[in-house]
């Protein structure tokens, strides 16, 4: 083929009066050729995207139905949110896409609804990881695989989404896309500049595919006219042979110019006489062995696939190769004991008789596609934090409602001593439980945890309590517990996980033996020697909490790697890899550190340096302000729980006010529609059978404009206090709610009698 793309033939033929073919029916037949081959080319990356999408999504519910299944709350198991994230959102975000592909295949609007669809995975994964960089890549690599459309546009809807998705995220969210609190307000620029930046380089890949499909088009069309041409010609038969001889030379060496230049596989083998006739150079860089090996010996590149993998690997090549559905996915060793994943597909080449004489074929290696994958079933994990704890919320904050509700009233009732001990020990404990739920909501959004002035000692006592009650008598504990240990700023709910966590651990090490359980507090003055060795430390004082066991220990390897996400030498179903990881994670986020010394058989010990407060002390609990009281006012108090209404009821009757309760909302709403007049303030349940609160809210200001009412739940969720407020709603209180506060709302409500919406407390 000459520069200009006129066939060498043509040129030849120029001494011929009467050319069969003329240049524009030519590129009008290539033209025809050109757009069926794209065509081609769209409906198969449609496909390829479809099947991709319907790969993740059911590989993502396998994952979760195999991993974690179950979740346990006491005794109580319920399906982890793993398995419902993996339905629904994956669900949602490849349905539409798979559907278009089914009905509309090679249409512009199909291949649009993908790249948007493809960049809404990036910007989920982006945001699971806290926008930490390695899953921006994603980002890149869909870009590269949306090339495969060879069409610009498409790149340009995918980019336009990726940088409305960081602008908008970098503005209000820009911890779930950078990873950090308050980026540049112009940050997103650079990220959008990346994309772009690889955007140039395949819309140049693309133009310059689509050059080279035209060209191929145009050599059909060229060949097609030549068949028309020697049939026609006889006389010039020899001429055409030589032009056909010099367009296929250069056939062949555009074909080994693209072959040596791609970075997958690409072979010829003889299936009689099981000969490799060729393979391109990146044979080389992907098996780590010589092209020159292949060649001596067909069965050469076979003994580089993994002992698992031979026996399917040979069954289908005898099998499915001269068939044409031949691909296999294996695994090679390469020369230096590296593993690689190979993706492997042929196709039969027949002859006139319709035998078999050629297989090609290529081979990809997709090692780090199937990293990307399970890096994106690891990032799973961490999703279904904050699922478990918003699905559970509601209903396990009705349950400590009742139990500090009716606790606080059997203390007014309870004259011993001794009994209203054991009671407040109850409140303490529900106390801390409604702290947990909380902690846990607060954690699984990636929030930073308000820091008191806090004795390390009262905590570990109380949590040490706990922790020798949970873990069997055969763990012997020894606690020394400095009384002079200084104040620090921590979290007492993160102090109360960190220990619990560390106690639990040091249990497995010990399991099914006898051992020993060592906890140590005291202060201790890191110098600069120690603050070289020790990574995150500064000079200056720590309070140093050392938690040992006479487990089996660690060995090098493992203690490398103990602080990882989702690393766990323990059995599955024992643990997800998470505790060590959260800890370091709260360790760094009070300016500490954690250390840990380990050898097999010698046991474990951890050190965890927590920064010196030297501050104020903290304050001494005072009593509580005594409760404001009614005057008889007449309130409706709405819950479905009829353990809650009785509750709200007790409550409000002991502070002074006249009440009825009621568990079912439509008959409330229907009393309230005849006796519109009879009550002064309305509280009620957010999450109810028949209709929510919001809803019962809504009919009741209907009915009559000024009624008081206030919203309570168990968990806020997307309720916010804008939309409380432009309902008229007067308070939002959170279950489980104690008397002090039911009854300081309840009097603030009826006692500020006016629009504005006031004594709101903070969703969760």
């Amino acid at each position: 083929m000459s520069a200009g793309g006129r066939p060498v033939k043509e040129e030849n033929m120029n001494k011929n009066d009467e050319s069969v073919i003329s240049s524009t029916a030519l590129e009008q037949r290539a033209r025809v050729f050109f757009n069926e081959s794209l065509d081609n080319t769209h409906r198969h990356t449609d496909r390829l995207f479809a099947n991709l999408m319907a790969m993740q999504w059911v590989a993502g519910i396998a994952a979760a139905l195999w991993i974690s299944p179950q979740t346990w709350i006491g005794t109580t198991s319920y399906v982890h949110w793993h398995v419902w994230a993996a339905i629904f959102l994956g669900g949602a975000i490849a349905a539409f896409p798979i559907f278009m592909a089914w009905k509309q295949p090679g249409r512009p609007l199909t291949r649009h609804t993908i790249a948007v669809a493809q960049m809404l995975w990036s910007a989920l994964l982006i945001h699971l990881t806290g926008g930490r960089i390695e899953t921006h890549f994603h980002v890149f690599g869909s870009l590269a695989f949306l090339a495969f459309y060879r069409d610009w546009k498409v790149l340009v809807t995918a980019t336009v989404v990726v940088a409305v998705d960081h602008f908008a995220r970098g503005m209000f969210w820009p911890q779930s896309v950078f990873g950090i609190l308050t980026p540049s307000p112009w940050r997103w620029l650079e990220h959008a500049g990346w994309v772009i930046f690889e955007d140039v380089f395949l819309c140049i890949s693309i133009r310059n595919s689509l050059r080279e499909m035209f060209d191929v088009a145009m050599r059909r069309a060229r060949l097609e006219g030549v068949n028309v041409e020697i049939e026609s010609q006889v006389a010039e038969r020899t001429a055409e042979l030589t032009a056909t001889h010099q367009e296929l030379k250069a056939s062949d060496q555009r074909f080994r110019l693209l072959a040596e230049n791609i970075h997958e596989v690409f072979w010829m083998t003889d299936p009689v006489k099981n000969q490799v006739l060729y393979v391109s150079p990146a044979y080389e860089t992907i098996w780590g062995r010589p092209c020159e090996s292949a060649y001596k010996s067909g069965n050469s590149w076979r003994e580089a696939i993994h002992p698992d993998d031979r026996l399917p690997v040979r069954e289908a090549l005898a099998t499915k190769q001269t068939r044409g559905d031949y691909e296999e996915t294996y695994r090679i060793i390469r020369p230096d004991g590296s593993v690689r994943w190979i993706y492997d597909r042929a196709f039969p080449v027949r002859d006139e008789a319709g035998q078999v004489y050629r297989i090609v074929g290529t081979a990809e290696d997709i090692t780090e596609h199937r990293r990307l994958e399970e890096q994106l079933r690891q990032t799973q994990k961490m999703e279904a934090i904050g699922t478990l704890a918003g699905g559970i919320a509601h209903d396990f904050n009705n349950i400590l409602g009742a139990i500090n509700g009716y606790t606080e009233l059997a203390k007014l009732s309870v004259k011993d001593v001794a009994a209203r001990e054991y009671l407040d020990t109850v409140l303490r404990a529900g106390n801390r439980a409604t702290n947990l739920v909380k902690q846990i909501l607060t954690f699984s959004r990636q929030k930073e945890q308000k820091r008191v002035s806090i004795q390390l000692q009262t905590v570990l006592e109380e949590t040490l309590a706990l922790l020798r009650a949970t873990l069997p008598r055969t763990i012997e504990f020894r606690i020394f517990l400095a009384p002079d240990a200084s104040t620090v700023l921590a979290d007492t709910t993160q102090v109360h996980q960190i220990v619990m966590n560390l106690g639990t651990n040091a249990w497995q090490a010990m399991k099914n033996r006898p051992g020993r359980l060592e906890i140590k507090l005291k202060n201790i003055h890191v110098d600069a020697t120690m603050a070289e060795t020790h990574l995150g430390l500064r000079i200056g004082a720590y309070v140093r909490l050392s938690v040992s066991d006479t487990g089996h220990g660690m060995d090098h390897a493992t203690l490398e790697r103990i602080f990882e996400p989702f690393f766990t030498t323990k059995e599955a179903g024992e643990g997800t890899g998470l505790g060590l990881s959260v800890v370091h994670g709260i360790m760094q986020s009070y300016g500490g550190a954690i250390t840990v010394y380990s050898q097999p058989g010698q046991g474990t010990v951890f050190h965890l340096y927590f920064p010196a407060y030297v501050g104020a002390a903290p304050a001494a609990v005072t009593a509580e302000a005594s409760i404001p009281t009614g005057q008889g006012q007449s309130i409706l108090f709405v819950d479905d729980e009829e353990v809650l209404a009785r509750l709200g009821k007790k409550n409000l009757e002991h502070l002074g006010y006249v009440v009825e309760a009621q568990t079912d909302v439509i008959a409330a709403l229907n009393f309230v529609r005849s006796h519109p007049q009879q009550f002064d303030l309305i509280i009620t349940d957010q999450t109810m059978p028949g209709m929510t609160g919001v809803d019962f809210a809504k009919h009741l200001l209907q009915v009559r404009a000024d009624l008081l009412i206030i919203l309570t739940t168990g968990y806020a969720g997307d309720l916010t206090t804008e939309q409380v407020r432009d309902l008229g709603i007067r308070g939002l209180l959170l279950k489980p709610h104690t008397l002090h506060s039911l009854g300081t709302m309840v009097h603030q409500v009826l006692a500020k009698n006016s629009r504005a919406p006031f004594g709101f407390e903070p969703n969760l």
